[in-house]
């Protein structure tokens, strides 16, 4: 599965006013142009224990075939810090070469990583 991305620029976006954007998105449709929908759930997702996160973020990176992290049917079980260093040693590299997987990935290990560290302490105060 692949995608071209059209896009403006933020100046471009800055600049054009709302009834130029839609006579533009509606140009596109009619010459048969497609459109890639994503939606988003009313409340935020956890990013504990959701083998469904990853792929619903990251749609190309993540085929059909590629399920997230902690998934019941995976033959070996890695944490999320393991897959996640798997993942980025995937052969064609894409999870490397997506701008945003390394940022976020690391993002959420800093984030399980302290909300641990703080639930131990807490755990031991008291």
């Amino acid at each position: 599965m692949s995608f071209t991305v059209h896009t403006l620029t933020s100046e471009e976006y800055d600049t054009t006013n709302s009834e130029t954007l839609k006579a533009l998105a509606a140009k596109h449709l009619d010459d048969g142009g497609k459109v890639l929908a994503i939606g988003h759930y009313p409340e935020p997702q956890s990013i504990w224990k959701n083998s469904k996160l990853y792929p619903q973020m990251f749609l190309v990176a993540f085929p059909i075939w590629l399920s997230g992290f902690s998934h019941e049917m995976h033959k070996y079980k890695l944490s999320d810090a393991e897959h996640k260093r798997h993942l980025l040693m995937y052969r064609d590299k894409r999870f490397q070469k997506d701008p945003h997987f390394p940022l976020i990935a690391f993002n959420h290990e800093q984030i399980k990583d302290s909300t641990k560290a703080g639930f131990i302490l807490t755990k031991q105060s008291l």
